[in-house]
């Protein structure tokens, strides 16, 4: 025997059946474990795409808020809106400084913690707006450019604003529940819609100063407060400049009834009239239709206003009227279906919005038609599971860039679900890869130098 390995290794095979060791002993280990190093790959391989799979339709998305966007003009606002408003995993609360926001949407689900106001990005990101009582003043308000946020803290106040950018917050102590907080100042009626002046230095809210006198609370974003009383003007309905308030007054319940009229008056911020027009639709008053706080909304600039009459016949329904505040003619008409009642219509630009509840096989869900010349467009979709009911947008977010890849508008299920199934997907490939790489080759049949073989005679 030599020094040599292998001499050493040919002597030690020389002494061993030929049944033990093959001939292609060394192709056959090399084989085995080229397959152990590519089962160790996939098994890898698959676990790791896995795991970057829930990590990307899962975590990433709600890993973290909108940043702040600085257009040409300076001022950080909004730029687009979700046209998918779907479910999470989790929903935390709304952060200090989000950045602006697109909208708000109302999800009633008194069975979960999802019950009660969201605030969601332009992406269709959800916050949970925290904390909320459920009293009747508790409805926000969402300043164009989405950058400022008013709610009511707590049934006893305070009230307050906070802007969305900064992180900067404005209390107003004076403000609070008016039907079961402890007396205040000033108490919030929880009616919509509420009206940013044109500059956004002023938020009006219904409200009523205690103990029976109803009208407009005026906030300042310098946490100052004046009253509006409504007096014999009707209901607030905006802004016609930065100055001055707009209200509409229905004279008398039955539109067929003689007399019936109504009207829109302008006043100064501390309710002194200083103009008025009555509103002339082109075909008349409809018979089977009212008006409620719900109805006027006064355009962005000051020029025109929204009347919704709510249609008897249907309690869904509304014939949506434009009319000019300058003489009081009609400029444009169009009867929705699935209208949303205590949300009350708004403007996106000079283009009428209306909030709409659309069937399901559920309690509905949540969406918004756009009244342009072409036609109405719907712009935004709910998850049905949510609940949802109201949505309060930022006008400057209508005007903006849509976003719902992939799915757009679309409402079966699975577009609602396909992140969850496509990590299933990536779950079932990766079990099929390793146990594939499990199952092992069969061993050859036993040769004539193999036990069990045929011997030779």
């Amino acid at each position: 025997m030599t020094s040599r390995l292998s001499d050493a290794f040919d002597d030690l095979t020389a002494e061993v059946a030929p049944f033990v060791v093959r001939d292609d002993l060394g192709r056959t280990a090399w084989r085995a474990g080229r397959r152990r190093r590519t089962r160790r790959l996939l098994t890898t391989s698959s676990l790791a795409v896995t795991a970057l799979a829930v990590l990307a339709m899962t975590v990433l998305p709600w890993a973290g808020g909108p940043r702040a966007l600085t257009p040409a003009g300076g001022e950080a606002g909004v730029t687009g809106y979700p046209q998918r408003i779907g479910h999470q995993w989790w929903i935390g609360e709304l952060p200090e400084r989000p950045g602006p926001v697109a909208g708000l949407v109302e999800i009633v689900d008194q069975e979960s913690e999802t019950d009660g106001w969201h605030v969601f990005s332009e992406h269709g990101h959800l916050w949970r707006l925290a904390p909320h009582f459920g009293g009747t003043g508790d409805w926000p308000a969402l300043s164009p450019d989405g950058r400022r946020l008013g709610y009511l803290t707590d049934q006893d106040g305070p009230y307050v604003i906070r802007d969305l950018a900064t992180g900067r917050t404005t209390s107003f102590p004076s403000i609070g529940d008016a039907t079961i907080g402890r007396p205040s100042a000033y108490l919030v009626a929880g009616q919509s819609p509420n009206f940013w002046s044109p500059d956004g230095a002023h938020l009006l809210l219904h409200a009523s100063l205690p103990p029976v006198t109803p009208g407009a609370a005026i906030l300042g974003m310098d946490g100052s407060v004046r009253f509006a009383p409504r007096n014999d003007l009707g209901h607030p309905a905006g802004w016609a400049g930065d100055d001055r308030l707009v209200w509409v007054k229905a004279t008398g319940d039955d539109p067929a009834a003689p007399g019936y009229a109504v009207t829109a008056t302008t006043t100064d911020l501390a309710g002194a009239p200083v103009g008025a027009v009555t509103l002339r639709p082109a075909d008349g008053w409809r018979q089977d239709g009212h008006l409620n706080q719900w109805s006027p909304a006064t355009s962005p600039d000051g020029t025109e206003l929204l009347v919704s009459e709510y249609l008897s016949a249907g309690e869904d329904r509304a014939a949506v009227r434009r009319f000019s505040l300058s003489d009081g003619g009609e400029r444009g008409s169009a009867t929705v279906d699935h209208v949303t009642t205590p949300c009350g219509a708004s403007w996106a630009g000079d283009v009428p919005a209306v909030p709409l509840n659309l069937p399901d096989t559920g309690e509905g869900y949540a969406s918004t038609v756009l009244l342009e010349p072409a036609g109405p467009r719907r712009v935004v979709t709910a998850d049905p599971e949510l609940d949802t009911r109201c949505l309060i947008w930022a006008a400057g977010a209508l005007a903006g860039e849509p976003h719902g890849w992939p799915f757009g508008l679309a409402t079966p299920w699975w577009t609602w679900w396909w992140r969850e199934i496509l990590v299933g997907v990536w779950m079932l490939a990766a079990v099929a890869s390793v146990w594939a790489c499990r199952i092992r080759r069969p061993l050859p049949s036993p040769g004539r130098d193999r036990p069990g073989g045929a011997r030779a005679s």
